[in-house]
């Protein structure tokens, strides 16, 4: 199902829904907020489902956003694992 589904767009989705807005996770991911607001719009269309609503304090987690945080932070950590026994790996040579 996320076969298409790049770190990038995680790592966009994590910190949305940790600040609760797109402006300030795309000020801390160094991508501009229409970008931001792309990964979230590609998740959402993947998934089949909406991952934010917004709200006066921001944005919010739908359930699906809520049962797709904890897969998106472990499938960071895995890629974060990757490159670390990639540098190792390339390091050896």
């Amino acid at each position: 199902m996320l076969g298409d589904t790049t770190e990038v767009q995680l790592r966009s989705f994590i910190e949305v829904a940790e600040r609760r807005s797109v402006t300030e996770a795309a000020r801390v991911l160094g991508y501009s907020q229409p970008t931001v607001s792309g990964h979230l719009r590609s998740l959402e269309r993947r998934i089949g489902a909406k991952l934010f609503e917004r709200s006066k304090c921001g944005m919010c987690l739908t359930h699906e956003g809520q049962r797709l945080l904890g897969v998106a932070k472990w499938a960071c950590r895995q890629y974060e694992e990757l490159d670390h026994h990639l540098r190792c790996v390339c390091s050896e040579h």
